[in-house]
């Protein structure tokens, strides 16, 4: 085995200096028929290769050497987008460095088909380089760059020198913020969140809910002339909105055992919930359980955009033991209203669902399912449907 190993060395350094072996080759050959022949020209050219190979190999074995690689993400990563990473490539010596090229293989969480490839003819002393390549992500979760590797070429091509630049740190793919339902995002929101009819008609157009007649008291500003001015009788109609997103209310994300790409589809929708509860400024917290049953809380946007980034399927739990567990914690909840569920569909039945969710929005893989239980307001989100559509 080690006489393999040995050889399987030795042929890979045999291959990678392929030229230079050549050429030493050529030099020797060349020396001892000049010396048999007493041929002055190949004595020359016998000392021409062999000046060649030496001057090559004392220039080449500092071209890597004071020369830094630094990356930077030009925008956020987000599952489905493509997005941009800078590379700079600095000389740090006193010397020009030639024939350059920066490799960085595609990474496994990438679509992208070629590695990335960049070639610097010259690089001056203290001159910055930069360029950009791009990347489009087909998972979600911490991810990293496979490592940077410069290659030197210079001069001639022979014995080329590579210098990695391995990448330890970890950034995050984010999921993707999608298009609400055709509902508008305010009125999904609402749906969402159990917001109720504002009796007093007050919001914007996009929150519109419905209009009725006028009742003495209302306020004439939100009267729908246009509508009124179609009517036969001339009796006006006012314009009635949801009402502002609740200040305590909260989303819940199954993370039990269930479909992979129903759960992928889930993580999107809650992630763009959040974002247009966020755009609007309502009050919304995030709920995960963990492995222990314990909720993992997030109020702030960046919290729970990351929070959705990372969590992954828990296999090994039962829908129905998650089921049960979200119950205790609703009970233990000092929220009252506004439970949303956002879940995946599984292979379980689903007997109850908990009495303090007000909505259920269930993701599907086709247009039948199972039976569910009543209780809440149930929304299928089927497979489908190019967007969320109620």
């Amino acid at each position: 085995m080690k006489w393999i190993r040995w050889y399987r060395s030795q042929r890979a350094r045999f291959l990678y200096y392929a030229k230079e072996v050549t050429l030493l080759f050529l030099a020797v050959f060349y020396f001892f028929i000049a010396t048999n022949t007493q041929t002055g020209w190949l004595f020359l050219l016998s000392a021409f290769l062999l000046g060649l190979l030496v001057f090559s190999w004392a220039v080449g074995r500092r071209s890597c050497e004071e020369l830094s690689l630094t990356y930077r993400w030009l925008s956020e990563p987000q599952k489905g987008h493509p997005f941009r990473i800078e590379i700079r490539l600095k000389n740090e010596g006193s010397s020009a460095k030639r024939e350059l090229r920066v490799d960085c293989p595609t990474p496994p969480w990438a679509s992208e088909e070629q590695d990335f490839s960049w070639a610097i003819p010259v690089l001056q002393p203290g001159q910055i380089a930069t360029t950009s390549f791009q990347l489009t992500p087909t998972k979600r979760g911490e991810h990293q760059l496979d490592t940077l590797v410069l290659t030197s070429g210079a001069p001639f091509g022979l014995f080329t020198r590579k210098k990695s630049f391995p990448n330890r740190d970890t950034f995050l793919v984010y999921p993707e913020l999608r298009k609400l339902p055709s509902l508008h995002s305010r009125s999904l929101l609402s749906t969402a969140l159990s917001e109720l009819v504002s009796p007093s008609g007050l919001g914007d157009t996009r929150s519109l809910r419905s209009v009725r007649d006028y009742r003495p008291g209302d306020d004439l500003r939100q009267v729908h002339w246009k509508a009124s001015a179609k009517r036969s009788d001339s009796r006006l109609l006012i314009r009635e909105h949801y009402a502002p997103a609740p200040n305590r209310s909260a989303l819940l994300l199954n993370n039990s055992r269930c479909d992979e790409e129903c759960f992928e589809r889930a993580v999107s929708f809650a992630a763009s919930v959040l974002w247009s509860a966020h755009r609007q400024g309502a009050q919304t917290s995030l709920h995960i359980l963990n492995l222990e049953g314990e909720p993992i809380r997030s109020r702030h946007w960046h919290e729970q955009y990351a929070a959705l980034a990372r969590v992954q399927i828990q296999s090994e739990r039962p829908y129905s033991e998650w089921l049960r567990e979200v119950g205790n914690h609703l009970d233990r909840s000092l929220v009252q209203s506004g439970w949303a569920l956002v879940t995946a569909r599984s292979e379980e039945r689903v007997e109850s669902w908990p009495q303090a969710l007000s909505t259920v929005f269930y993701f599907q893989s086709g247009d039948e399912g199972p039976e569910l239980p009543q209780g809440p307001r149930l929304i299928r989100m089927k497979e489908k449907e190019a967007e969320f559509h109620v």
